[in-house]
């Protein structure tokens, strides 16, 4: 059986109290082994934003057990939780592109602070990356002069330069046509499949849901089955 990557039981949350408290999350149970592709729909205000962040270790959930990567979150704090958090890669709907770097600085910038970094060797795997992202030769471009879906590939890039075990996608496509959306997807989709990971991506695009292995609903904060 592949590696049990993200694991949540009975998880719940919410935010505010009294009689503004408003439940984003119910009951949500789920398991991320190495070599899921997850699409996660439904629509606005359902809760998959929520559960992205709980995934991403940048919040902590209320209720339930919520392990990641081998690790209760509830039990890290300071450089543990930061340590975690590098371990995880972030595409969003916007690329937050540095303008003021280089395409290949943008994409190197994801490894400075890791541990042992050198920077020929981040400078080579940057470049690397970008080769595989199809932008071979562009490194050197101001971000700019790229269309919105290179800019896009670029933050593909940025976001498995370094070589995470999780990758979390929140409407990637949301701001790209249809063929450069696509593209978008399929690339994390080839790239993350031969990395041992796992990918989860919310998405309003029911042109790319083909691309994943799995696919969930969310709906007043409930996870279920298409």
């Amino acid at each position: 059986m592949t590696a049990l990557l993200a694991g949540l039981r009975d998880v719940g949350h919410g935010f505010g109290s009294g009689a503004r408290r408003r439940v984003v999350l119910r009951g949500v149970t789920l398991d991320l082994r190495a070599g899921d592709f997850v699409a996660l729909t439904g629509p606005s205000g359902s809760g998959k934003t929520t559960l992205l962040t709980l995934l991403g270790a940048l919040r902590v959930p209320e209720e339930g057990d919520l392990r990641l990567l081998g690790q209760d979150v509830r039990g890290l704090e300071g450089r543990a939780l930061g340590a975690l958090r590098r371990r995880i890669g972030f595409v969003f709907q916007r690329h937050h592109l540095l303008r003021s770097l280089s395409v290949v600085e943008n994409v190197e910038a994801a490894l400075h602070g890791q541990p042992g970094a050198e920077p020929a060797r981040d400078r080579a795997a940057a470049l690397a990356m970008l080769e595989a992202v199809g932008l071979g030769g562009r490194g050197g471009e101001a971000t700019a002069r790229l269309s919105g879906g290179e800019q896009q590939r670029v933050a593909v890039a940025r976001a498995l330069v370094r070589r995470p075990a999780l990758v979390l996608a929140d409407e990637p496509t949301a701001s790209l046509d249809g063929r450069s959306g696509r593209a978008v997807v399929a690339l994390l989709a080839a790239l993350t499949s031969g990395q041992d990971c796992a990918v989860v991506m919310a998405t309003h695009d029911e042109r790319c849901l083909d691309l994943a292995t799995r696919r969930l609903h969310m709906e007043d904060g409930v996870l279920k089955q298409p």
